[in-house]
């Protein structure tokens, strides 16, 4: 479970198995979009790592990127296997209203382009315990949601029909998986 305060409410996301949402899951490593991180470490529990997406298909794709440098759209741990993963975006329709929530941005990427940058979960004063890596967390992952066009998601945003903002997000989202790093010491206490 996570939670991240937005404008003095605190929202807590439940957070589910990939096989439970609504959207495909692709894999980083043969699907349009490539995901891969590099260089992750830990500033007081919370990680910063480099990134790099590309488009390997023969269209141009959309990132949705208003959480790619952070902080994180949401994030979830599995104990099995100890990744800690960061999402871009929400993994599921969020059913409760937010007052405020970042702007819905694209970074379009043509075939054979990519994009770089780093991540950094900094301190949340409002919620000083999101996006701190949990104990027992060796590696790291990292979900970015694209989609081949944005004309029907950004209607939808503008329509304003919707319980959270990131509802239509998740509605048109496509998911690539980066392959996970380690994570020395961070999941540590």
């Amino acid at each position: 479970m996570i939670t991240r305060l937005f404008a003095g409410f605190c929202v807590v996301w439940v957070l589910f198995a990939i096989e439970q949402t609504q959207f495909k899951a692709v894999d980083a490593s043969h699907g349009p979009l490539l995901a891969s991180i590099s260089n992750g470490s830990c500033d007081d529990r919370r990680p910063d790592f480099d990134w790099k997406i590309s488009n390997s298909e023969k269209q141009t794709v959309y990132v949705y990127s208003t959480f790619l440098k952070g902080p994180s759209a949401s994030s979830d741990y599995d104990k099995a296997s100890h990744v800690y993963t960061i999402w871009t975006s929400l993994p599921r329709e969020a059913d409760f209203a937010v007052n405020d929530y970042p702007n819905a941005e694209f970074l379009q990427l043509r075939p054979g382009e990519s994009l770089r940058g780093r991540f950094v979960e900094g301190l949340d004063k409002s919620c000083p315990a999101c996006g701190i890596v949990p104990e027992g967390a060796t590696k790291i992952a990292l979900q970015v949601a694209f989609g081949i066009t944005t004309e029907s998601v950004k209607a939808e945003l503008r329509q304003g029909h919707y319980v959270h903002p990131a509802n239509p997000i998740v509605c048109w989202q496509q998911i690539a998986v980066s392959p996970s790093i380690p994570l020395p010491s961070c999941g540590q206490k």
